[in-house]
């Protein structure tokens, strides 16, 4: 039977968002995410963060960089007990720099390529899986790959995505068929912590559109 699981989105929801994080010595890790993923995992769903990486693409830092970033990440987690499922990355953008980088891509977020190719290799159930991230990319791909719910978090530019939000009234709605707007999250969180608190209630107490 295919699990369920949170998509994580990496900088501003799990860790400082510094821009085109270049350095590994520059990561840092919020606390409030250590303690999320435990109590994720402690239910027994998967975590899995995806994340946009276009510095790739603009030649601001190599793979090898980046996998020493993420190494580091891995880490963390596993030293908290609360190991991480999987990290998946998109490269790409339309105008890279670096042409093997350069293209239109379906893992880059606001599409849903990375949480899809996840759910495949790890047998995931996305229908009952969630998304939590800062931006409205994070919460398109989230219903976008068919997740049950997504979080915004208020975390990273999770205060302007949720001012833009307040903004758009009546909300747009551009969700092509589906009952819920793309960009419209089913809960703002003031952070990873409580968005994973809220996601734990999800899951016992149905919601009117399930």
């Amino acid at each position: 039977m295919a699990e369920s699981a949170v998509f994580l989105d990496r900088d501003g929801t799990i860790v400082e968002d510094s821009g085109y994080l270049d350095d590994p010595e520059g990561l840092v890790i919020y606390g409030e995410a250590l303690d999320a993923v435990q109590l994720i995992r402690e239910v027994g769903m998967k975590v899995v963060v995806v994340t946009n990486q276009s510095g790739l693409a603009r030649g601001l830092f190599s793979e090898k960089t980046l996998h020493d970033i993420h190494d580091i990440l891995r880490e963390a987690f596993l030293h908290q007990g609360s190991p991480l499922d999987a990290i998946y990355f998109c490269p790409h953008h339309p105008r890279a720099e670096v042409a093997q980088y350069r293209r239109h891509c379906n893992c880059r977020k606001p599409e849903p390529g990375l949480l899809r190719r996840a759910a495949e290799a790890l047998g995931i159930d996305l229908a009952r899986s969630y998304m939590i991230g800062d931006k409205m990319s994070d919460i398109v791909a989230g219903h976008r790959a068919g997740c049950k719910a997504a979080v915004l978090v208020k975390t990273g530019q999770g205060t302007q995505s949720a001012s833009r939000l307040e903004k758009l009234n009546p909300p747009r709605n551009d969700s092509t068929g589906n009952r819920r707007p793309l960009d419209r999250p089913e809960h703002v969180a003031s952070d990873i912590l409580q968005a994973a608190q809220w996601i734990l209630e999800d899951r016992r107490v149905p919601r009117e559109d399930d």
